[in-house]
């Protein structure tokens, strides 16, 4: 999921949150909430917001994940993620 913070002056501080809770990015200075192996944990509203003293700008996701996963004991299924913007 990417959040175009482009200019701004000062720099606005990016922050992300996963239904309502802050969660980090991973790198400071990277506008871009990256899953490696999304899990069905994953699943829920994302908000990408970009403050500074001129204002407050918001993009939120909803991040879908579905199907069943690999078990030594369960024949492996389709998994399906989905990601939406909206406004």
């Amino acid at each position: 999921m990417e959040c175009d913070v482009t200019g701004g002056d000062p720099e606005p501080e990016v922050t992300w949150s996963k239904d309502g809770v802050a969660v980090s990015p991973g790198a400071s200075g990277v506008h871009a909430l990256r899953l490696s192996a999304a899990v069905v944990e994953h699943a829920g509203s994302y908000v990408c917001t970009a403050e500074n003293v001129a204002g407050v700008a918001r993009k939120r996701f909803r991040l879908r994940v579905s199907g069943t996963f690999w078990s030594s004991s369960i024949s492996p299924v389709k998994r399906d993620i989905h990601s939406t913007h909206y406004n």
